[in-house]
């Protein structure tokens, strides 16, 4: 009976330590820097007005984020919904993971070329992957937060 427990005891042991190795392994391969989220990111995704209970867009947006966090120029969105399919320029904003992996930010898109129509969006959640080439994102508008978007991000 007492070498059966201790043989019990010792798998139990070379279990625990190949789980924490594992989980510790993991959370380490997990640790994102600013620099996994500098690139091209294509964002897909709807929006809609929950207040309405109309989610009636499908986007696609291009973001160019510096090293700095800095949205770029080149950085746009594609929305199509009953009006049609019509092009946002993003103005700027600013994008931030975490060491843990957690993305953050705001966008101004502009609805006409002067940008005197604008909005700011933010992130309220996302996470980056730990292959760090994709993360789902959900936010809304910051004037009108009933107005979100839920996307997915896939770096280029």
């Amino acid at each position: 009976m007492k070498t059966a427990s201790i043989t019990f005891l010792k798998s139990a042991f070379v279990f625990l330590v190949i789980s924490l190795g594992s989980f510790l392994f993991g959370t380490a391969s997990a640790t994102c820097t600013q620099a996994n989220l500098t690139g091209t990111w294509y964002a897909m995704g709807v929006s809609g007005d929950t207040y309405w209970d109309e989610m009636t867009e499908t986007d696609r947006c291009k973001v160019v984020i510096s090293s700095t966090g800095a949205v770029t120029s080149g950085s746009s969105c594609n929305i199509r919904d009953q009006r049609g399919l019509y092009t946002l320029r993003i103005a700027s904003g600013t994008m931030h993971v975490t060491t843990a992996c957690a993305v953050s930010g705001s966008l101004r898109l502009c609805g006409n070329s002067a940008c005197t129509v604008s909005a700011i969006f933010t992130i309220q959640y996302g996470q980056m992957t730990r292959d760090k080439e994709s993360f789902p994102l959900l936010g809304y508008k910051s004037a009108d937060p009933d107005v979100v978007f839920i996307y997915e991000a896939v770096k280029q």
